[in-house]
């Protein structure tokens, strides 16, 4: 299998940045890794930058391609439901059946994907009397989302028991996919919907059935696929960099990112900065917010040494403490025993020269 992404899905990549970008201005300016680059060096960056979004963290569905989904989403929903309470068996079928073709189209949130999977109930319920329709409808919906539960208020007996016979022959069914080993290089997986950490995730359960699988890295560039479970227990993912080149030579995978500010941390001591077609090197800390630089400063280290004198050279005598806090006190003695000599009056002596005053 190739291990180079089709142009067709680096383009829709691509495409979903840039509308977000559009959207979101903050979504303009990325920080990335070039390969090689250590993970705490970049961790280090992100500190100082904190306004730079990286990929693995505010991914492009989580803004404006997500919102299009969810406003495409309540549509339908609100059509089929209109067709289930006051329209035709076909127009019910037909509108949830819509609704059903979404499951796969975004990384749905866990209310979006409970409402995925109450339609997509529904067209195994109004499914034409079929057995083999009615239980692929089932069989959809346990491996879209094998946590949701049917509400046994809104479906019939019948076919939540057949759901949870559906439910056992897609578990004998299943195989294991190993996520560290498959996807090593990528910080997330994203399984309709679910995220998952690739470091501390080992196995995941895939039942029969289509699946949307989003790779993020802040290396690599975002992979999103839709496939079955079979492929997708043999898929290799592309592992296409961002960034390229070193330090002294920095470059873009692709020329369509042109439009993006991308800084690229390619050690602790050398950010590149894309923007408009040219590369800025940045210092370490160059363009962020003024704080404390983690790779230079530490609190137990001090700023500045107090450097003592050698204890092998003595001081002279009028450099040492004893000498002049000695002449001081000589010298209050003498102030006082001149003051009682002239006679002057006590402060207790002191007597006002009239009412209003001294």
């Amino acid at each position: 299998m190739s291990k180079t992404p089709s142009r067709r899905r680096v383009r829709a990549w691509l495409a979903t940045i840039l509308i977000c970008a559009q959207a979101h201005p903050a979504w303009s300016q990325i920080l990335v890794r070039a390969p090689g680059a250590a993970r705490t060096d970049f961790r280090a960056t992100h500190a100082i930058h904190p306004e730079l979004r990286r990929l693995t963290v505010d991914a492009p569905d989580t803004d404006a391609s997500l919102d299009i989904a969810k406003e495409k989403l309540n549509r339908a929903l609100e059509r089929a439901q209109i067709a289930f309470l006051s329209g035709t068996l076909e127009e019910a079928r037909a509108g949830f059946a819509d609704v059903a073709k979404l499951a796969t189209t975004a990384d749905w949130a866990r209310a979006q994907r409970r409402a995925i999977h109450h339609a997509i109930l529904r067209t195994a319920q109004m499914a034409s009397g079929e057995a083999p329709e009615r239980r692929a409808a089932l069989a959809k919906a346990v491996a879209f989302d094998p946590e949701a539960k049917a509400d046994p208020a809104k479906f019939p007996p019948p076919l939540l028991a057949e759901l949870e016979s559906v439910r056992r022959e897609s578990d004998e069914r299943a195989v294991l996919l190993k996520i560290r080993e498959r996807f090593d290089g990528y910080e997330t997986l994203i399984v309709n919907g679910r995220a998952y950490k690739v470091a501390d995730t080992g196995v995941l359960k895939l039942r029969p059935g289509d699946y949307r699988i989003h790779l993020r890295s802040d290396v690599y560039a975002p992979v999103a696929e839709v496939m079955s479970a079979a492929k997708l227990f043999i898929y290799t993912a592309p592992r296409r960099p961002i960034a390229v080149g070193t330090c002294g030579r920095p470059g873009l995978n692709e020329p369509a990112l042109a439009a993006l500010e991308i800084t690229v941390v390619y050690s602790r001591d050398c950010l590149q900065r894309y923007r408009s077609g040219q590369w800025t090197r940045l210092a370490g800390d160059e363009g962020g917010p003024a704080r404390s630089d983690p790779w230079t400063t530490s609190p137990s280290i001090p700023t500045s040494l107090e450097i003592p004198e050698s204890p092998l050279e003595p001081k002279p005598v009028y450099r040492k403490g004893w000498f002049w806090g000695g002449i001081a006190g000589i010298a209050a003695v003498a102030i006082a025993l001149s003051a009682k000599r002239t006679g002057s009056p006590s402060e207790a002596e002191i007597r006002p020269s009239s009412a209003e005053g001294f």
